[in-house]
Order: structure tokens, then C-alpha cells, then sequence
């Protein structure tokens, strides 16, 4: 008999007797240089049938802060799957202006069905290296205490029933950043008030979560859904609607309703901007001024007769994370086109860029960044009267960048708030598919 086939047929067996509604509760904490420890989140995390096969459990994650999309923190483990796959139960966590993402070994723990477990035992897998530390009993149930080691200083606790291999109490250890520590506390929720009941599988649920994540797999990477396009959105929102139907009156319909609300929230701002964008096309917006870094004015009369790309951003140098504002694909473009009469902006809006007495500090911030990315065009400050004049969008809750063109006439030729679609081939899909037009039409004069 083979060891994979060993592992798998434990995993069927701890499924089986995993209770539908399983629920586990636990914490983040960061480790300080001293060894004292401090929290930084907390997360819950609730299991299902997903089927009438016992080895495929449906799963959500609750997290507080919530730092990971509603739809990615629901998902389906198959019984194929061994212990810490990556389309198990994860949560997020920002640190040093990144959002990095934690897998949580839970239900079931791959005891060694090769040999007698007791105390002292040692054994090998393509997970790690593993030794029974102690016995204790948790709920009535007899439990091995084990240690994990997967990585270089990455020692894990698990507190497993010797019976089939649930785990009732685990520690894990992750790295974020430049080696800095954090710690996973998690416990099986055993007390009945809390515990959910689902008495059938949640199959339906369970296949559309499926279809979602298999067509959404792209997405996985999002931290924000208000930095979601409309394409991506109109790709999520059809799954959270027949979730809804699926989820109703089961633990999972809160998560579910989460989910619809976070996606259409979204949404409606976008499709506000896209009326928006309707109104102000072919108009020339009101009088407004640029204002250079070194303090020399660009009045917007004096882009009449070119092309005019403006990216209004924070242009912050806290903002070390992808896309970056999608600032780098805007330089290729501004590169690509330099030579056929556009001219691309970076507007950078900040309050401390309006206050005279933060201006010289917002200043440094846009410099570091600039040089941070090493992108060309230039970036420019404005008071708030370019953006007020272009109907402002965030007054409405949505998110800059906002992107502007201005056609040779000064009139607004495109209009689009949120990130840009990319094309691999040719950078910002809608920007490129406007920009062209009106080089051709410009050169044709």
C-alpha cells in the first residue's frame, strides 16, 4: 500500500468525522525581538460538507480587520488535497504596507499511518518533518501534542486526536517582511452555542463557490475590491447572486451577504462615475492650473493643440505596493506616444499638498516616489480646482487614479475612474484604444 494512499484514505477518514459546522476560532500576533507578543488580529473559520463524499469540505473566513476580498475568503477543500494547500482557508494581514497572506492548517492533521505513533515518534513528508512531543487529553479526547517544521525556523504545534487526526489546538509560526515574526493561535470551538449545525452538504454552495474561484483565479492577488474594474466585478457579481439563493439559512448566507454587499457597493460607484464620465465627454472643462514641483503654473489653456493625458493619484511614497497607481504602465505609454503630440501629466492629490504649512513635506513624498519607480513624465500638484472642474469623483466614494484625456481642442475625450484593463501587448487597454484615434486624427490635419 502506497504512503500517498495512506494519507488519503486518513484524510477521508478525518472528513468523515469532522462535525458539519465545525467551527475554529484564532489569533495573529506579532512576535517582538524579546519573545512578549502582540495582537494584531482575529479570525474564525467555519467548515461544511461540501458533498456527499466526506472528504470535501466547504469553508469561510471571517477576519477582523478584514484585510482579504469577501469572495476569497470562501473556498472548497477536496478530498484529495493534503495538509496546508494553498486553496485552504487563509487570511490577510498588512504589514509594512503590504497585505501578505497566512495559510491556516486546519481541519486535519496527516498522522504517520506507517508506523506506531507514541511519544518521541519522528517521521518525513513532502510537508515537512514532524515529531510526537506528548499526549494530553482536550474534550474528553485523546490527543497527540506535535511538532512541525517546515521551513528554516518555522516550527508549528498541533494538538491532534489520536482517533482520527482532527486538530483541536495548533501554533503556527509565519515570517512577514525582513524575517519578522508572527504567531497563529487556533482552537476548535467545541462549546454547542456556538457551534453551527448543518444537517445536509451544502453541494449547490459548494459548486458555484468552485466555479467562482476557478474563473476568478486571476483575481486571487486583489487585496481591494474598490481597486476592482468593471469587467472584473460583472466577473464576480453573477456567482454572488446564486450564492445567495444557495446560502440562505445556513452558516454561510452572513459571508455570502458580505460578499454582494462589498461587490455592488463597488458597482454603483463605478457605474455613478461611468454617468458621470457620459456627462462630461465632449465638454471642456472649467479653467484650472497645474502646478510644477518647483512652483511654476501649467494654466490648462496652455494644453490646447496637444493631446492631454491626466492621471490624478496620490503620488505618495507610502504606497509601495502593486499596481503602484499604475504609474509604470502610464510612463510606457507616455514613452510610446511622446513623439506624436501627447502630453502626460501625474496630478498628485493630497490635503497636505493644499496646506502651506505640509506642502514642502507632501513635496518630498512625491520626489521619493517619482524616484522610487523611476518613471519620466511629469508630475504636477493641483489645489483642487483640475479636479472639482472634472466632477471629482471621490466626493461620491470612489477611488483615484482618475484618468482624463484631453483632446487637441481641450475637450474631454475619455474619462475613466479605478484601474485601467491591461493588454500585455499594449500596456492600458481603454487609454491606448483612446489615444489612438487622436493621433491618427491629429496627424491626418
Amino acid at each position: 500500500m502506497s504512503r500517498n494512499f495512506v494519507l488519503l484514505m486518513l484524510f477521508l477518514s478525518v472528513a468523515a468525522n469532522l462535525a458539519a459546522g465545525e467551527r475554529y476560532v484564532g489569533t495573529v500576533s506579532a512576535v517582538k525581538r524579546d519573545g512578549s507578543s502582540e495582537q494584531v488580529k482575529t479570525f474564525s473559520v467555519i467548515f461544511a460538507h461540501a458533498s456527499a463524499d466526506p472528504g470535501d469540505l466547504l469553508f469561510a473566513v471571517s477576519e477582523s480587520p478584514s484585510r482579504i476580498p469577501a469572495f476569497q475568503r470562501v473556498g472548497v477543500i477536496r478530498g484529495n488535497n493534503s495538509w496546508l494547500k494553498l486553496d485552504g482557508p487563509t487570511i490577510g494581514h498588512r504589514h509594512l504596507d503590504r497585505i501578505s497572506r497566512l495559510f491556516v492548517a486546519i481541519p486535519y492533521f496527516p498522522l504517520d499511518e506507517t508506523a506506531a505513533n507514541e511519544v518521541n515518534h519522528q517521521w518525513e513528508s513532502e510537508h515537512g518533518e514532524f515529531r510526537i512531543l506528548d499526549e494530553v487529553a482536550v474534550h474528553d479526547h485523546p490527543c497527540w501534542v506535535i511538532e512541525a517544521t517546515t521551513g528554516i525556523a518555522r516550527r508549528h504545534h498541533f494538538i491532534v486526536r489520536k482517533s482520527n487526526g482532527i486538530i483541536e489546538e495548533a501554533n503556527q509560526t509565519a515570517f512577514l517582511g525582513q524575517g519578522d515574526r508572527f504567531r497563529i493561535d487556533i482552537k476548535r470551538d467545541s462549546s454547542s452555542e456556538e457551534r453551527t449545525q448543518v444537517q445536509e452538504p451544502l453541494t449547490r454552495l459548494s459548486e458555484i463557490v468552485s466555479q467562482m474561484r476557478s474563473a476568478t483565479n486571476s483575481l486571487q492577488n486583489i487585496d481591494d475590491v474598490s481597486k476592482m474594474t468593471m469587467p472584473q466585478l460583472q466577473q464576480v457579481i453573477p456567482f454572488s447572486e446564486s450564492m445567495k439563493i444557495a446560502a440562505a439559512n445556513t452558516p454561510f448566507e452572513k459571508i455570502v451577504d458580505e460578499i454582494s454587499t462589498e461587490l455592488h457597493s463597488v458597482q454603483s460607484r463605478r457605474e455613478h462615475s461611468e454617468r458621470l464620465a457620459e456627462t462630461l465627454l465632449g465638454t471642456t472643462p472649467g479653467p484650472f492650473t497645474l502646478l510644477r514641483l518647483d512652483g511654476t503654473k501649467i494654466p490648462s489653456d496652455s494644453l490646447e493643440g496637444t493631446i492631454t493625458v491626466l492621471h490624478f493619484w496620490n503620488y505618495a511614497s507610502t504606497e509601495i505596493e502593486q499596481p503602484y497607481g499604475q504609474v509604470s504602465y502610464l510612463d510606457f505609454a507616455a514613452r510610446r506616444f511622446a513623439d506624436q503630440n501627447v502630453n502626460v501629466y501625474g496630478v498628485a492629490i493630497s490635503p497636505e499638498l493644499e496646506d502651506a504649512t505640509t506642502r514642502e513635506a507632501a513635496l518630498r513624498k512625491v520626489r521619493k516616489f517619482q524616484s522610487f519607480l523611476k518613471f519620466e513624465y511629469e508630475v504636477t500638484t493641483d489645489a483642487g480646482a483640475a479636479l472639482n472642474s472634472l466632477g471629482n469623483p471621490t466626493r461620491f466614494g470612489e477611488s483615484l487614479p482618475l484618468w482624463v484625456v484631453l483632446n487637441p481642442n481641450g475637450e474631454v475625450a475619455h474619462y475613466l475612474t479605478g484601474f485601467d484593463e491591461v493588454d500585455p501587448a499594449i500596456g492600458l487597454k481603454k487609454l491606448t484604444e483612446v489615444l489612438q484615434p487622436l493621433i491618427d486624427e491629429s496627424n491626418a490635419k
